[in-house]
């Protein structure tokens, strides 16, 4: 079986022929067409006519708020100009012959790790996903859980004090942004820093860099153990850019034994966390498998 798998980002595009077994045949990548639904279109229309005939479905990683078994979008993330308020299976039915399936992000991100990943022999579990926002999916059973609104698992939106401010936002206070912050109100140099020279720095030793990893840590979790009393999970699995780093995890370990010690008797349990297996691959790896249980 092969199935045509798109990961739609606000960057870019990119699609895959992928195999059951997830094995890549053939991909390639385009500019996101953000401008409108006509532009759009085209990327998904031009790639499609390339294998047309030799394929049993697409399948769609997309951002924003969506119905998952019939392709309502309430809302598009990026492409919110023109992608709210519409059914976009009943479009892309238009010139896609074979099946389609659509799956917010996120939620691919936890069906890759399902199926090909690090939660393969996991029933209930937690991703939190680290980039420019925090992503998330809660699964029980081995399924994704979406909410009477579908939004379960945005976790971007986590107020982490009693303020009424957005600096205090989950995703402003650990997303990649935050990281960067903490890092520059730290070293006091006016340099702007890439998370690579960021972690650098850190496996070097840089303590000042090294405190602002701690704190980082120290507020993920907190949020972490605070998912873990509400929705007890097996695992946690860590994903995004950064959790390539193996020192993140080091640091975030540290942190959940400072809390147990303040807490005493309070302290319920230490968290399990693991690193998502997939990164640039995740969410068209994940599209395929959501395709899978879909034919299931």
């Amino acid at each position: 079986m092969n199935v045509l798998c798109f990961d739609v980002g606000g960057t870019s595009v990119k699609y895959a022929l992928l195999n059951e077994k997830a094995e890549i045949f053939d991909r390639g990548d385009y500019p996101a067409p953000t401008a409108s639904m006509e532009d759009f279109l085209n990327g998904v229309k031009s790639v499609y006519e390339k294998y047309k005939g030799k394929i049993e479905g697409v399948s769609f990683s997309m951002p924003g708020v969506i119905e998952p078994d019939t392709g309502y979008f309430i809302s598009g993330g990026a492409y919110n100009e023109f992608i709210h308020g519409v059914n976009m299976k009943d479009i892309f039915k238009q010139f896609i012959q074979e099946d389609v399936v659509i799956t917010n992000d996120a939620k691919c991100a936890a069906y890759g790790e399902l199926g090909y990943g690090s939660l393969k022999e996991v029933n209930d579990a937690a991703i939190i996903l680290l980039g420019t926002g925090i992503g998330g999916c809660l699964i029980k059973d081995r399924k994704p859980l979406y909410g009477k609104h579908y939004l379960s698992g945005e976790f971007s939106f986590i107020n982490t004090t009693s303020e009424n401010s957005n600096a205090g936002i989950f995703a402003f206070k650990c997303g990649v942004g935050g990281l960067l912050n903490r890092v520059k109100e730290e070293l006091k140099d006016g340099k702007e820093y890439t998370g690579k020279e960021i972690f650098a720095m850190a496996n070097e030793g840089n303590e000042k860099v090294l405190e602002a990893l701690d704190k980082f840590c120290f507020d993920l979790a907190v949020q972490i153990m605070n998912i873990q009393v509400i929705f007890d999970p097996e695992v946690f699995a860590i994903g995004g850019g950064i959790s390539a780093q193996k020192i993140l995890f080091e640091i975030l370990d540290k942190q959940f034994d400072k809390i147990k010690e303040a807490s005493g008797r309070l302290f319920l349990r230490k968290p399990d966390v693991v690193a998502c297996e997939f990164r640039n691959d995740a969410n068209l790896i994940g599209a395929l498998y959501r395709f899978i249980c879909e034919r299931q």
